[in-house]
């Protein structure tokens, strides 16, 4: 990809971000599609799609690196295991493990096959949330 296309693309998001921004701003009573219609001349649809690039762009930027510095080894006394789950139809019962992880009245279950990249977004997440 061209120096070129990569200041365009960059310059577009920082544009879309505004527009996240700014959405965020505007008086309740106007609903969101009539707001970008006004204000940008794009549908509901039209904002949504800007703002699924502008995080899909923002996870980009996270690097593998970032990652791996972020992850914690968790002991294993502090798995359970799941007894009634019946991932089989041709096994009675199947045992998995699991670490529940709790904040307020939220409950994250995290299974030993969890995904490393939609872990680290979730706990990004909920630590942004705080």
């Amino acid at each position: 990809m061209s120096k070129t296309t990569l200041v365009t693309q960059q310059v577009q998001l920082q544009e879309w971000f505004q527009m996240m921004q700014e959405s965020k701003g505007r008086p309740q009573q106007i609903p969101l599609d009539e707001w970008c219609k006004e204000n940008y001349g794009i549908s509901a649809a039209g904002y949504y799609y800007r703002v699924r690039k502008v995080k899909e762009a923002y996870l980009d930027q996270v690097s593998e690196e970032k990652l791996q510095e972020n992850l914690a080894i968790v002991p294993k006394e502090l798995f359970h295991e799941d007894q009634g789950v019946q991932k089989n139809p041709s096994k009675l019962q199947t045992t998995d493990s699991f670490l529940d992880i709790f904040q307020d009245d939220l409950r994250i279950r995290i299974y030993e096959n969890t995904d490393e990249q939609l872990l680290f977004r979730v706990l990004r997440n909920l630590k942004n949330a705080e």
